[in-house]
Parts: C-alpha cells; sequence; structure tokens
C-alpha cells in the first residue's frame, strides 16, 4: 500500500498526478493534513486534484483524504487558536523567534533564539500517522501493527537530503512504514515540479507553495505571495503574530522573550516585505529557510 503525504505545494501535487498518469507506481491514498491555516491556493490545489480526471481514461487519481487534528471531543482544533488559547493548557509550539536579553552566537553571527517546532509533529506527521492506523488498517488504539510495512510516500525533492535522512530515521524506529521518495529518485528539483505541472494533461492551472499563513520558516517572497493573493490569510498571520505576544497568550506563557514571527524580531505588519531576500537574489528551489519538517510540500 502506497501512501502519499500531500502537502497541496508543488513537490506532493506533481508526484499524486505522476502517479495518476502512470508516470511512477501507483499511490492508494493520499492524506492531507489541515492545520486551518494554509492559504487559499493550497485549499484550491487540493479540490482542484480530487476533482482531476485522466484525460484519457476518466480515472480519478488516488483517494484523497483532508484529516485535521482534533481535541478529546473530536473537534477539529485549528493551530493559530491553540497558539493563542490553548488546550487545556497544552500547545504546540512554532519556531517562532524569541527576542529576549540573552543573545547567543551560531555560525559567528549574533543570533536570537527560536522556539521548539512541535506544530509539524502534532499537525501533519502525527495526523498522517493517525489516518493510516485508524482509518485504513483498522486498528485500534495502541494496538500492534503486525502486517505488511505501508510505503509513505514523501514529496521530498533532490535538493532536500537532510529532511531524508530525518524521516528514515523517524520511520526506523517504528513497525509501520517505510519512506519513498521519487523526486529525490528522478533527480527533479521544485522547478522540475513546476515546469511538469505546467504541461501535465488535464490539469491546467498554477501551484503555489504550501506552508501555514504564520510559518516563521518562509521568506519575504511567500509572504509577498499572501500579501498579494489571500489577504484575509496575510491579515490572520499579523493577527496571530501580534496574538502571541498578548498577556494570556499560551505560546507566551512562562517565555523569557517575546515571540516574533519574522525573523527581523518586529511586528509582522511593520515588515517591508518588498525587501528582496538574499541581497536580491532568489533560488526558487529554496523559498523556505531552515525548514526539515514536511509542511511545504
Amino acid at each position: 500500500m502506497r501512501i502519499l503525504n500531500l502537502g497541496g505545494g508543488q513537490q506532493s501535487t506533481a508526484i499524486y498526478l505522476l502517479a495518476a498518469l502512470g508516470e511512477i507506481p501507483p499511490i492508494d491514498y493520499a492524506i492531507f493534513a489541515d492545520t486551518g491555516e494554509e492559504p487559499n491556493w493550497v485549499y484550491e490545489t487540493i479540490q482542484a486534484l480530487a476533482d482531476w480526471r485522466h484525460p484519457e481514461t476518466g480515472a480519478a487519481g488516488a483517494k484523497l483524504m483532508v484529516r485535521k487534528l482534533l481535541d478529546a471531543n473530536g473537534n477539529p482544533v485549528r493551530l493559530g487558536d491553540q497558539l493563542i488559547d490553548g488546550n487545556a493548557g497544552r500547545f504546540a509550539s512554532i519556531p517562532a523567534f524569541i527576542k529576549s536579553k540573552t543573545i547567543f552566537v551560531k555560525g559567528g553571527k549574533n543570533e536570537q533564539g527560536k522556539g521548539r517546532r512541535q506544530c509539524t509533529r502534532e499537525f501533519k506527521t502525527g495526523v498522517v500517522e493517525f489516518t493510516i492506523r485508524r482509518e485504513i488498517l483498522g486498528l485500534d488504539f495502541k494496538e500492534h501493527y503486525k502486517g505488511e510495512r505501508v510505503t509513505q510516500v514523501f514529496g521530498f525533492d533532490f535538493s532536500e537530503p537532510n529532511r531524508i535522512v530525518k524521516v528514515q530515521d523517524r520511520l526506523a524506529h517504528g513497525c509501520l512504514s517505510v519512506g519513498d521518495y521519487p523526486l529525490f529518485d528522478m533527480e527533479w528539483k521544485r522547478s522540475d515540479c513546476v515546469a511538469f505541472l505546467a504541461e501535465c494533461p488535464g490539469w491546467g492551472r498554477e501551484v503555489l507553495q504550501s506552508a501555514c499563513t504564520f510559518c516563521p520558516l518562509v521568506k519575504n517572497h511567500f509572504r509577498r505571495l499572501l500579501r498579494d493573493r489571500d489577504p484575509a490569510g496575510h491579515d490572520r498571520a499579523c493577527y496571530v503574530d501580534h496574538a502571541m505576544r498578548q498577556e494570556g497568550s499560551i505560546a507566551s506563557k512562562k517565555l523569557d522573550g517575546t515571540l516574533y514571527i519574522h525573523r527581523k524580531m518586529i511586528p509582522l505588519e511593520e515588515i517591508d516585505l518588498d525587501e528582496p531576500d538574499d541581497q536580491g537574489k532568489l533560488d526558487f528551489d529554496s523559498l523556505f529557510v531552515d525548514c526539515e519538517g514536511i509542511c511545504s510540500h
């Protein structure tokens, strides 16, 4: 059984369509773990994949499942709301930048601290694995899996071997899954995925990168896209950025410092988003900074 970790971005969308067209081994299920905080174009891409049909055979692609993290009462949890209000005192932190009086030195540069990245595990990989265990395999809570390992397909491209190593290590500690990385095997990068999507039979739509609206790991290029193409998403990012610093925010509780979404550590609404990334040199295959998760695919 082959199951795609679908992020709604360029890489995983390319894999979904490549498999549906028979260019790579078929995929049985595609699971989109929804944090409730994606840009509008990601949800449009997920719907377009659900509606896509092979132009010659009329066949659909893999069975697409959209799932969210649920609380103890079975209600969906939205990542930003959890950061602000908490859930029975528990929340998944994001790698926000921490402005404090204590500055540490990293790589010869003075830098501020960064929060732990628990959001990927709680809202992405955890949701995917829960869906595989409980819905697809029908396992009870904590039931030991004794069958043939499931193949989880990931959208890591040829520029991301570090992510593959981390996922391989995580999967090796369990008995449920093994990993497969078609883009890496084909030596494709993000730009190759974009080129394929532009010519993909029966597709005919632009696909943009995927990340939460307030992800601290994105560059200004993503923030400009959000501001220009999803103003409500940009407003949501500014709201969460502001709210995390307010009294009563669970994300700031007992924290020796002040949280910011942007690495400049000033309010997001005050950032000049038109300032070029990397001294004006934008590497299209690297639109995210220091990201080792699976979110941006």
